[in-house]
């Protein structure tokens, strides 16, 4: 047999047994590794409205939280912060959706995910108008106390409310993907 072909075997009737498979009874150290067990390290955080100046990075607040499974978010202090902790350190899916107003159709719009304050990726849009989201999605190995935030620029010449639509809102969400 190849080192590609895999051998298999018939299961015995009855060989499994609730309580083999029951709750608790397959823990992470019982699993290969690199295999994910049933732990979701994950966070969902929604935006209130919040005034975007002319020309300036502004810090994404986040005033609420859908879920956020290991308290890496706190909604009053630090709020433009997610904080991996030791537990949930390793590569992370990152996706932000941040909508914008009705606004005039002039200037860029720029969105980016920062690490300890460095920028790590980047989404740049060109003069639209009517309301609309703009995503960002990345991936980024992330340590216990790092941490992840959002900034957003804009040159439409005024101030920009970023807000809820009727359609959607801004969120910041995150899962681990690998330990």
């Amino acid at each position: 047999m190849s080192a590609t072909q895999l051998k298999t075997q018939a299961i015995a009737d009855n060989a499994i047994s609730t309580p083999k498979i029951g709750d608790g009874q397959i823990t992470q150290p019982k699993l290969a590794s690199g295999v994910g067990g049933n732990t979701d390290h994950s966070f969902r955080l929604k935006q209130g409205p919040q005034a975007i100046s002319h020309n300036v990075f502004t810090a994404i607040l986040w005033p609420e939280e859908e879920f956020d499974t290991d308290n890496l978010h706190d909604i009053a202090v630090n709020n433009d912060r997610v904080t991996i902790t030791a537990a949930t350190a390793g590569k992370w899916l990152l996706s932000l959706l941040l909508m914008w107003p009705d606004s005039p159709d002039v200037g860029e719009r720029m969105i980016r995910i920062l690490k300890n304050g460095a920028n790590v990726d980047t989404a740049l849009q060109r003069p639209y108008t009517g309301n609309h989201g703009m995503p960002l999605v990345t991936i980024i190995p992330l340590a216990a106390g790092d941490f992840v935030s959002v900034e957003v620029f804009q040159q439409s010449g005024v101030t920009l409310t970023v807000v809820s639509v009727p359609k959607g809102r801004s969120t910041f969400s995150g899962i681990r993907i690998a330990t």
